[in-house]
C-alpha cells in the first residue's frame, strides 16, 4: 500500500486543508474521507483497487487532523463547504465521496449540501446518527465524556491526548487491541504488516498537531447533526459489515430506512476494516456511476 503525495491547499479563510492523491491520477476523481480519529494516509487502504479501476482518490484530513488547520466552529454540514472549496482548487467540477467509519456522516453532508457536484455517496461502516439504535458503547462513553468536556473542556481533551501519548509509546498497541477484540474478518486483514503499518501510521498522523481536533470532532459525532437524512435527495449506497463489533448493522438499517434513496450493501460476516478494503471495487464503482457489480 502506497504512502500518496501529500500537498496542502489554502482555503478562502486561510486555512490549509491537507490531502493525499492515490490511485490514478488521470482516473475519475473521488474524495475520500477518514474515520475518527484518523487523517488522510487511510485513502492508502484503496490504492490499489483505485488503481486498477482508474479511480483517482483524494484523501482529505478534516480540521485538526494531520496537515489541516483546526477550525474552532465547524459542523459536520460545514464540511461540504471544504470539499467544495478543495475540488475547485485542483480544478475538479463533479465527483464521488466515500466517508469511511466517523468519516462516514461527512459524505452525508456533501449529499445533503452539494449534491449536484457529485457522481456518487458511499457510506462505508459508518457511524450512524446519535439517535440511531445500536450505537456501540464505547461511543456512548464517548457522549457522557463529551457532556462532562462542557462543562469541563479539558476532560474529553485529556482522554484523548493521552491516547495520543500512547500510541506514540507503543505504536503496535493498536494492532494488538484489534486482533483480541475485531472478527476474524478483520483480524485476516490486521495480520497483513501492510495493514497495520498504515493504521498505525494513521493514527500517528491523527494527532500530529495534538488533540484539539478530535475533541472537536467527537462532539460533533455524538450531538444532533446540522442536517436531516431524509432531506437527501439523491442515492446513497451504504455498506455495512454483518460481524462488524465498531459499527452495528442495526443502526446502518436504521440509516437505510431514513434515507429516501438509500441503497443497502451488507456483507456477511464483514468486519469493519473487511468492509473498506475488500469491497473498495464495488464502491468506486458506485460513486463514479457505474454499475456495481
Amino acid at each position: 500500500m502506497q504512502g500518496g503525495r501529500s500537498e496542502v491547499v489554502e482555503l478562502k479563510d486561510g486555512r490549509a486543508l491537507g490531502l493525499a492523491h492515490f490511485g490514478d491520477r488521470s482516473g475519475a476523481p473521488v474524495f475520500f474521507f477518514h474515520g475518527f480519529p484518523g487523517s488522510r494516509l487511510e485513502g492508502g487502504l484503496t490504492d490499489q483497487s483505485a488503481a486498477a479501476a482508474a479511480v483517482h482518490i483524494i484523501a482529505l484530513d478534516r480540521p485538526g487532523f494531520g496537515l489541516s488547520d483546526y477550525a474552532a466552529r465547524r459542523t459536520i454540514g460545514s464540511w461540504a463547504d471544504d470539499v467544495a472549496e478543495a475540488a475547485a482548487a485542483l480544478g475538479i467540477e463533479r465527483f464521488g465521496v466515500v466517508g469511511v467509519s466517523g468519516g462516514g456522516s461527512y459524505a452525508l453532508a456533501c449529499a445533503r449540501r452539494i449534491p449536484g457536484r457529485l457522481t456518487g455517496v458511499a457510506f462505508v461502516s459508518g457511524l450512524a446518527p446519535p439517535e440511531a439504535p445500536g450505537i456501540p458503547k464505547a461511543f456512548r462513553r464517548n457522549a457522557a465524556i463529551v457532556k462532562i468536556g462542557r462543562v469541563a473542556p479539558f476532560v474529553p481533551r485529556m482522554l484523548l491526548a493521552s491516547m495520543a501519548r500512547k500510541l506514540r509509546r507503543n505504536p503496535n498497541e493498536l494492532r494488538d487491541y484489534l486482533l483480541s477484540t475485531f472478527p476474524p474478518a478483520d483480524q485476516v486483514l490486521l495480520e497483513r504488516d501492510d495493514v497495520a503499518d498504515l493504521l498505525r501510521r494513521d493514527q500517528l498522523e491523527a494527532f500530529r498537531h495534538g488533540a484539539r481536533g478530535a475533541t472537536r470532532e467527537s462532539l460533533l459525532l455524538v450531538s444532533p447533526w446540522d442536517f436531516r437524512l431524509e432531506n437527501i435527495r439523491i442515492p446513497v449506497h451504504v455498506w455495512q459489515g454483518e460481524a462488524d463489533i465498531q459499527v452495528s448493522p442495526e443502526s446502518a438499517r436504521w440509516l437505510v430506512s431514513r434515507l429516501p434513496h438509500g441503497v443497502p450493501h451488507f456483507v456477511p460476516g464483514g468486519g469493519h476494516y473487511s468492509v473498506i478494503v475488500e469491497e473498495t471495487p464495488g464502491i468506486l464503482a458506485a460513486v463514479i456511476g457505474q454499475p456495481v457489480a
